[in-house]
């Protein structure tokens, strides 16, 4: 096994139960999840340079889906509880330049170097993960719909991690107060309590789960040869209602939903491994 990583170890001093973002909205804060986080385990992928986190420290328990009550919702965000094992995930979706570290040709339509790379089919992000894995020798994948759900929640309860509203300036969609006419480069807003970017707006981001509408414990498998796969998060053109970590998306796997915002981060079960 080639040694292509770097692993340290960030200690978190104190976590506040709760971001405060405008007025008295706050993101709720699971205990569970809270006693998870004090200490992160970062592991750099040195070919990209991409930066994993491990989320949880150990397997949890988190709910999925979203409460009846919440704006937006929709019916096939039914909630439930789901164990997740230990994991790692990518602080920010694959950039252009990490795309291009790999692969011969850049699809995207709004050109930069920091920015998500986009127009990207589920297809074609398998083609980037193989070739990845087979330069590193590393298992890369993309995240289960549950493990990229657990992520963006990042230990919260309400609609987004910053809060129930959409605020301004907390994400790049649809009139959602930021200055980003296109996809903004990653890292332009605050981080979530996992120290994960830009998991809702930006692009939408594709997950290896097959599309069920009551889920049917699809949502915590990788399945090839879906018709359909999930996509979370809500991209750049996408109202309110659709930058919330419990909507669903779907798409088949060569298409790229209306075009040119669909992206993707990468996961793993382990460097180790």
């Amino acid at each position: 096994m080639k040694n292509t990583g770097v692993l340290t170890i960030v200690i978190i001093m104190s976590i506040s139960v709760g971001c405060a973002k405008k007025g008295s909205e706050q993101a709720i804060i699971s205990k569970d999840v809270e006693q998870n986080i004090i200490a992160k385990e970062v592991w750099s992928e040195t070919v990209t340079g991409m930066k994993f986190r491990k989320i949880p420290r150990k397997s949890i328990f988190f709910r999925i889906g979203s409460p009846s009550t919440e704006q937006g919702r929709k019916d096939d965000e039914k909630q439930h509880t789901l164990r997740v094992e230990k994991y790692w995930i990518a602080e920010t979706e694959v950039t252009q330049k990490q795309w291009n570290t790999i692969m011969s040709f850049n699809p995207s339509k709004f050109k930069g170097d920091d920015l998500p790379v986009d127009s990207v089919s589920w297809n074609l992000a398998q083609k980037f993960i193989k070739t990845l894995n087979t330069r590193t020798g590393k298992k890369f994948r993309l995240p289960t719909e549950a493990e990229w759900e657990l992520a963006a929640r990042a230990g919260t309860t309400t609609a987004r991690y910053w809060g129930e509203g959409i605020g301004e300036n907390n994400a790049n969609c649809g009139r959602c107060g930021d200055p980003w006419d296109n996809t903004a480069p990653v890292k332009s807003f605050a981080p979530n309590n996992f120290g994960l970017y830009d998991m809702l707006g930006n692009v939408w981001e594709w997950t290896c789960s097959e599309y069920k509408k009551t889920y049917d414990d699809i949502e915590q498998k990788c399945v090839e040869g879906a018709e359909s796969y999930v996509l979370r998060g809500g991209a750049l053109n996408n109202s309110a209602k659709h930058v919330r970590a419990a909507n669903r998306a779907r798409s088949r796997p060569a298409g790229k939903l209306r075009g040119f915002n669909c992206g993707f981060r990468l996961a793993m079960d382990s460097p180790n491994e």
